[in-house]
């Protein structure tokens, strides 16, 4: 058995594991993990402000955990269920509460998520980066992630489609993972690093790279949206 478990795919035993761990959080939906993980950012950033970087770190840990099992209990609700992902014009018909209570993917929940996802990155920056993070860098990194939220909403959406009728859906890509990766990096060397010349410089420059990739992913999504297109 030990020997069976480590030659699995190192995908597929992360994979395993959150669907363990997403059946104990069958109580509950992925679009609710959702919103309680934009409630925690208020008392992250408010220790972060104080200095308190323990206790924000904690609440900043349980942020990336909610941002991790979400999906994790989507998909095994999915495929314990039965249920297929909402489609808009469905969606649209349901009232926003029996949204947030479906047990697997919707549209509402793939822009919470990305909208998240902002919110906990900008609150740990401007938090820990005022005074020590050039703010015109801080302002540079609003632009793809403002972008990349708003190719996800429903006007957005339909703006794209009157130029590429059968465009794919702008979900996340490698890129995008990358540059979320490329975040907690540099939020790690924001809470840990010395408030240093030298400290400055690579907080800086981690910043700017997760910038970088952050337009690299949207500029990634417009190529997937007119490449199918092209394909169609």
């Amino acid at each position: 058995m030990e020997k069976e478990w480590l030659e699995r795919d190192r995908f597929e035993t992360v994979r395993g594991f959150s669907d363990v761990v997403a059946s104990y959080l069958d109580w509950t939906t992925s679009n609710q993990l959702t919103l309680f993980r934009i409630i925690l950012t208020l008392p992250m950033t408010y220790f972060f402000f104080q200095g308190n970087l323990l206790i924000g770190c904690i609440f900043y840990t349980h942020c990336c955990l909610l941002d991790f099992f979400d999906g994790a209990v989507a998909r095994y609700q999915e495929e314990r269920r039965g249920t297929s992902e909402l489609t808009s014009e469905v969606e649209e018909k349901m009232t926003y509460l029996q949204i947030i209570c479906f047990r697997g993917k919707t549209e509402f929940g793939k822009q919470t998520d990305a909208f998240s996802d902002k919110c906990v990155y900008f609150a740990v920056l401007l938090a820990l980066g005022q005074g020590f993070i050039s703010w015109w860098l801080i302002i540079l990194s609003l632009i793809p992630a403002i972008l990349l939220t708003s190719i996800r909403l429903k006007k957005v959406k339909k703006f794209i489609q009157h130029f590429w009728p059968q465009h794919k859906d702008s979900s996340s890509n490698r890129l995008g993972k990358f540059k979320m990766w490329l975040e907690i990096v540099a939020i790690t060397i924001l809470v840990f690093i010395p408030r240093t010349h030298t400290g400055q410089m690579m907080a800086n420059f981690s910043v700017g790279i997760a910038m970088l990739f952050g337009f690299l992913s949207f500029a990634g999504q417009i190529y997937t949206i007119r490449r199918g297109t092209k394909h169609a």
